[in-house]
């Protein structure tokens, strides 16, 4: 009887985690490919998969600096003062207090997909000998991006 209450405690636990009543935040970063509840990770996810067709040397797993990259928020629109990085951004979205327009978002993202491989900016987005890898990455970002949370 006591392993049967252990089992479905424990069952329970396994079930509440993940779900968007059990711990949202884990949800968020999921990872790539999979359905992101919020427009930050959604952002950081096209501008990671782009970068990465362009720069053979980036690895997937090099995009979760994105997040902290002090220069990122402002290309959403936000002043230096705002936001330390996107991870205070997505906390705010996250909390409800910030909410993207999703039509401005859809675009945001769209643009994000389309920008080419050629430029100055996109072969400056990455460099993987910095300590900030991401620093230039703020260049390549539409200017329709920074109207996302207007």
């Amino acid at each position: 009887m006591k392993l049967q209450i252990t089992l479905l405690f424990l069952l329970s636990i396994l079930v509440s985690c993940g779900t968007d009543t059990g711990n949202p935040g884990e949800t968020a970063r999921a990872g790539l490919g999979q359905d992101r509840l919020y427009f930050v990770d959604r952002f950081v996810d096209a501008a990671c998969l782009k970068i990465h067709s362009c720069r053979e040397n980036m690895a997937i797993r090099d995009c979760e600096a994105l997040y902290t990259e002090p220069n990122m928020p402002a290309s959403l629109g936000w002043r230096e003062s705002d936001f330390e990085n996107l991870n205070g951004v997505l906390g705010f979205e996250m909390g409800g207090q910030i909410t993207p327009n999703e039509e401005v978002a859809n675009s945001c993202l769209e643009e994000i997909k389309n920008l080419s491989c050629e430029t100055t900016e996109m072969r400056e987005a990455f460099n993987g000998d910095s300590t900030r890898p991401f620093e230039n990455a703020n260049r390549v970002i539409p200017t329709r991006c920074q109207s996302v949370f207007e």
